[in-house]
C-alpha cells in the first residue's frame, strides 16, 4: 500500500509538471526579455578606462608595457582596461553589479578564484605579462580606494542603463503577461496511467 502511494505521488508530480509545461510554463512567462546588448558592448573599450581615470586621476595607469608586434609602449593597455577585459571577457561577469566587481577584485587579491596568467588580457601582446604588476597595484590600494574604483566602474557602465529607463527590469516586468497556474482536479494524475 505504501509503495502504491509513493508511486501515485510521483505520477501526480509528473502530471503537474506536464500541465505547467504544456500551458506555457508559468516560470518562463515572468522573466524579462533579454537586453540586446550589454553596456560593455555599447561603450568603446578605450572610453571606459578613460572615464574611470577621469573620475580617479591618481589611480595608477600601469601602461608601461611594450607591445610585442610594434615594439612600442602601448598607452591604451592600462590597468583599468585589463581589469575590465578580465572581468567581462575572461570571467563573463556582469558589468552592472557591485558584487561582480568585488569578486573580480577578490580574484586579484587571491581571495576568490585563481587568475590564469595565460588567459590574462594582454599576456600575449606584451613583452612581459602585466598580471603580476596589476596584482601588486590592486593589492597596494586600500579598501576605500578599491571601493572607489568599483564605484567609478559602476558609474561608467550604468550610464547607459540610466539613460534608457525601459531597460529597467521593473518597467519591463509590468508589460509581460503572467499566466496563472493550472490547478488540476482530484484524480487527474490517474489519467496518466
Amino acid at each position: 500500500m505504501l509503495k502504491r502511494l509513493q508511486n501515485s505521488g510521483w505520477w501526480f508530480a509528473l502530471g503537474l509538471i506536464l500541465v505547467v509545461v504544456c500551458s506555457g510554463g508559468m516560470t518562463l512567462s515572468v522573466l524579462p526579455p533579454a537586453v540586446a546588448q550589454s553596456p560593455a558592448r555599447q561603450i568603446q573599450q578605450g572610453q571606459i578606462s578613460e572615464q574611470v581615470y577621469q573620475n580617479l586621476p591618481d589611480l595608477p595607469r600601469e601602461d608601461d608595457y611594450t607591445n610585442v608586434r610594434t615594439g612600442e609602449r602601448d598607452l591604451s593597455n592600462t590597468l583599468v582596461d585589463r581589469l575590465v577585459r578580465y572581468h567581462y571577457y575572461v570571467k563573463g561577469r556582469s558589468t552592472q553589479y557591485r558584487l561582480d566587481w568585488k569578486l573580480t577584485i577578490a580574484d586579484y587579491l587571491g581571495a576568490n578564484e585563481r587568475i590564469d596568467p595565460n588567459r590574462y588580457p594582454s599576456a600575449s601582446r606584451s613583452e612581459r605579462n602585466p598580471l603580476t604588476g596589476d596584482i601588486a597595484v590592486l593589492g597596494s590600494l586600500g579598501w576605500q580606494r578599491r571601493d572607489e574604483l568599483i564605484q567609478a566602474l559602476l558609474v561608467v557602465f550604468n550610464l547607459e542603463a540610466q539613460a534608457n529607463p525601459a531597460a529597467d527590469g521593473a518597467a519591463l516586468e509590468s508589460t509581460i503577461p503572467v499566466q496563472s497556474p493550472v490547478i488540476t482536479q482530484p484524480g487527474a494524475a490517474d489519467l496518466l496511467r
